[in-house]
């Protein structure tokens, strides 16, 4: 359902007892029109007059004909819909890579403009002109640019050979039509083109912190809700908490000696610190005790070690 939203905007499942069904995000009706007393169906979705979505109006299967049977009207409780919300009263999604399409077409025909480009600069050729006697015709004996060739254009001895052009550098272009396709993705431009030629940790670390930030966001504002939504359908038990995977650290080393440094200045807790990693302190702690392990505090106004020092 992650990976529908993101590519078509918004997905879609039903729900059946404990069982979900995903549904193709076109089995959702695009229709428009008033139900009356102040209902209204909006692009398949069924809005009350409080402006709360209570129906989808989904299409089931499709006839022999290939085309959607009708829609069946389907109560909310039993309608899961995934989308990112950007606008007041938005009630369909738009797929995340659109802001970037136009930019990425542009650098597709970019660099097949040089790589054609390449080609004809490595085609060495010779031309050899007529200055008497009858000419060929270029429209139906068109000679063929390719590497060694000696294009005959007529009968004569005077032979001439093509100079092309040397490729001229464009990889500062192609990497500024990079950042617009990763601007309009949301994404680190490391993570699109895959160069990390120029990065080092601290370049690193400031492109990939407002991304992973922008993905806590979707984890906790999209994501968690929906999860909490089924956790109650289907378990009738207690809310529980969601930690979600935390992310690959750069330096590990130094991201530790920072988690340290800010426990030990009262900045944070270990329970905040366990979640951020992932993991449910009550069971890490149990781990920790079954293997007989046990916290040591750093002793105030200690004198550092010559090594240290």
């Amino acid at each position: 359902m992650t990976r529908g939203m993101i590519a078509d905007g918004e997905a879609l499942a039903l729900l059946s007892g404990d069982r979900l069904q995903l549904l193709a995000i076109e089995q959702l009706s695009d229709e428009s029109r008033m139900l009356g007393d102040g209902v209204e169906l909006v692009n398949g979705l069924e809005v009350g007059a409080d402006g709360e979505v209570v129906a989808y109006h989904i299409h089931p299967g499709r006839h022999e004909s290939g085309q959607w049977a009708p829609a069946v009207r389907v109560d909310a409780a039993d309608v899961v819909h995934l989308y990112r919300p950007l606008a007041p009263t938005q009630l369909r999604g738009t797929p995340w890579f659109a802001p970037a399409l136009l930019n990425a077409n542009a650098f597709d025909q970019l660099t097949d403009a040089l790589l054609v480009r390449a080609r004809m600069s490595a085609a060495l050729c010779a031309f050899i002109r007529s200055m008497e006697g009858p000419q060929i015709d270029l429209v139906q004996e068109l000679p063929t640019l390719e590497p060694g060739v000696l294009a005959r254009l007529g009968a004569g001895e005077d032979i001439t050979f093509n100079n092309p052009t040397a490729l001229v550098e464009n990889g500062a272009l192609a990497s500024v039509m990079v950042r617009a396709v990763a601007a309009g993705t949301g994404l680190p431009p490391h993570l699109v083109d895959q160069d990390l030629s120029s990065a080092n940790y601290s370049s690193l670390r400031a492109g990939l912190q407002p991304f992973r930030e922008r993905v806590d966001q979707i984890r906790y504002a999209v994501l968690e809700p929906m999860l909490a939504r089924l956790w109650e359908r289907v378990t009738l038990a207690e809310p529980c908490e969601w930690l979600f995977p935390a992310f690959a650290q750069v330096d590990p080393l130094k991201a530790t000696q920072s988690d340290v440094a800010e426990l030990a200045a009262g900045l944070t807790s270990r329970r905040q610190l366990v979640a951020a990693r992932g993991w449910d302190i009550d069971e890490l702690n149990q781990e920790l005790a079954a293997e007989g392990w046990k916290p040591t505090a750093p002793a105030k106004n200690e004198e550092p070690s010559e090594d240290e020092a």
